[in-house]
């Protein structure tokens, strides 16, 4: 596959950096192995440095770090979808391990921030739906709820998640509708998660 200059550069460097500072080899092999479809994304030479460093303290579990690279890849270019959709999912990471901790104050922060900037994506909007309840705010979290769109999400783990959001809210009619429109988007070779869906609905009341 071709590369422009700037890519191939910008790559090249991220390897040798990458072999300047031990890391996890599995990790540093995945990360790329990913270079392909990075390019075929179109993230920039400047930022694919901070892209690959981003992507593998991710991958690493350091989340902290990733959002701090990810935001510098973001200054060298601010039209990747790519790098903002990454930079969404490091939040939503985040958010996740502050509501194991039960931090649900600022989960709910770092949801509400994202919710601004991303108002149509769904894996926000259910998430900080999730994080309300946890943190005992049911009526902020039913009005989250009535913006959702089951038939507009086309992810069955963000439907499944769905589901179990509106199932803790007693909305169970919509619970249903939301695991059936998971399976019907999940593989049938999927069997462990269609499974998992399965169970949920026949534990919802009649």
């Amino acid at each position: 596959m071709l590369l422009t200059c700037g890519v191939a550069l910008g790559a090249a460097a991220g390897e040798r950096e990458l072999e300047r500072e031990p890391a996890d080899p599995d990790a540093v092999a995945e990360v790329l192995a990913a270079r392909e479809e990075s390019d075929r994304r179109g993230v920039s030479g400047r930022a694919y440095l901070h892209y690959l460093r981003g992507m593998l303290a991710m991958r690493e579990g350091d989340l902290e770090e990733a959002e701090k690279e990810l935001r510098k890849a973001r200054l060298h270019d601010r039209d990747s979808s790519s790098l903002w959709f990454a930079l969404v999912e490091v939040r939503l990471l985040m958010s996740e391990q502050l509501l194991e901790r039960g931090d649900h104050r600022r989960a709910v922060t770092v949801l509400r921030s994202l919710s601004e900037t991303e108002p149509e994506d769904a894996r926000v909007s259910v998430a900080l739906a999730q994080a309300l309840m946890q943190a005992g705010r049911a009526v902020e979290a039913g009005s989250v709820l009535e913006q959702i769109q089951v038939c507009s999400i086309e992810d069955p783990s963000v439907l499944e998640r769905l589901g179990d959001v509106l199932a803790a809210a007693g909305r169970f009619k919509s619970a249903v509708e939301a695991y059936m429109r998971a399976l019907d988007l999940t593989e049938e070779h999927s069997l462990e998660r269609r499974g998992s869906i399965e169970r949920k609905i026949e534990a919802l009341p009649d």
